[in-house]
């Protein structure tokens, strides 16, 4: 496993941070039982699927069905149980997509979840993580993806284009859920790749929202991310899973590069 102690900046504001979850998405063990995790699983892989084929709303109904499962499960369960895998290792290569100008990034490759998870409350918590992930992913590919909004205004009516809006601040709110959720099941800074994906991800939506401060946290997340596992020596261990990265933050690497000089 790899444990950075970079330090993650909080891009959520106050007045945005998502509620208390526990009772909502938070997953936890069902005594007796894993059928509503196994059920969530088989839910999730089904729109794994429907996203690798393009069909997202299809994908949302599934993975909205995966979290209410979640819902039923009891919120009294013990955490203490230690989690021998990671998110991280559940993630594809970079199998995502680039802009057509390949200057924009976006981690389009749903996650898919191993069928024998969900017998610590710790994995459901982990499975919830990765639900919520693919969830937002869907709403930020049916919103067309990394066609910026006025882009999209040039070619698409007014209705398409605020339905654009809705499903890019859907995705910004799962992207943040998730986010929130992941300091609950990994608070060691473990899931590299998956923290990269979530910050990658909410950059690129707040940008095509014309929001360029958060963007820009988001993506200077990102780069110090890459540069801690750079001085670690860890890039070419992962050089599969993190080509992508370096695309939307490479601007700010000429920045740095320039400041070190400096």
């Amino acid at each position: 496993h790899i444990s950075l102690n970079c330090h993650r900046p909080s891009i959520i504001s106050h007045k945005n941070r998502p509620k208390k979850i526990s009772k909502h998405i938070h997953t936890t063990y069902c005594r007796g039982t894993m059928s509503a995790c196994q059920l969530a699983i088989s839910q999730n892989n089904k729109a794994v699927s429907l996203i690798e084929s393009g069909e997202y709303q299809s994908a949302i109904e599934n993975l909205s069905l995966a979290v209410h499962s979640f819902k039923n499960l009891l919120n009294d369960a013990d955490r203490t149980t230690a989690l021998e895998t990671n998110i991280d290792e559940q993630m594809a290569e970079t199998t995502s997509l680039l802009s057509e100008d390949k200057t924009h990034f976006l981690y389009g490759h749903a996650i898919r979840i191993p069928q024998d998870f969900g017998e610590t409350s710790n994995e459901c918590t982990m499975i919830s993580c990765m639900v919520v992930f693919n969830l937002a992913l869907a709403h930020h590919l049916l919103s067309g993806g990394l066609v910026d909004e006025e882009d999209e205004h040039d070619h698409a009516s007014d209705n398409q284009t605020a339905c654009g809006s809705t499903e890019l601040l859907k995705a910004q709110k799962l992207y943040e859920i998730a986010l929130t959720m992941h300091k609950d099941v990994s608070p060691h800074k473990k899931d590299v790749v998956f923290l990269l994906a979530i910050f990658n991800n909410l950059g690129l939506v707040h940008r095509q929202l014309h929001d360029m401060e958060a963007s820009g946290k988001c993506f200077q997340h990102v780069l110090s991310t890459l540069m801690c596992l750079t001085d670690a020596g860890q890039v070419s261990q992962l050089s599969n899973k993190l080509d992508g990265f370096f695309v939307n933050v490479t601007g700010l690497i000429s920045k740095t590069t320039v400041a070190r000089a400096a």
